[in-house]
């Protein structure tokens, strides 16, 4: 059982799957694996891709408030996006982070707790 806003949960996996297939190389075709496991008090949900990757010392700012790592010319966005995921999860009482390796595609991970915890928003 999770306790999350059905709209909010699926806004959230629309964002990240969709920057798993915006953040491509050209002439690559998506390659993204969603799972999920439980973790005893929560559920780990991961998305993994093939995509372009990001610099180590980018993967904190990632989900800070416009914060583009592209020009716009090379990808379409507002630099919002992670920014509401990582609230979106927070509201569940759940983080969120990420793994990459430039070139090599990145893991988005986020936790959802299987009980009730304090939060703004279910």
């Amino acid at each position: 059982l999770i306790y999350a806003h059905p709209m909010r949960f699926s806004s959230l996996l629309q964002n990240l799957i969709g920057n798993a297939i915006k953040y491509q190389a050209k002439g690559t075709v998506p390659k993204i694996d969603v799972k999920a496991k439980d973790n005893g008090e929560d559920w780990l949900f991961s998305i993994k891709d093939n995509g372009i990757g990001i610099k180590d010392d980018y993967l904190k700012q990632i989900f800070a408030l416009f914060k583009r790592l592209h020009g716009k010319s090379e990808y379409q966005g507002t630099g919002i996006g992670l920014t509401i995921c990582k609230k979106i999860v927070e509201s569940f009482g759940g983080t969120i982070w990420a793994e990459s390796e430039l070139g090599q595609g990145t893991i988005f991970y986020f936790t959802i707790p299987k009980a009730e915890k304090t939060r703004s928003d279910t």
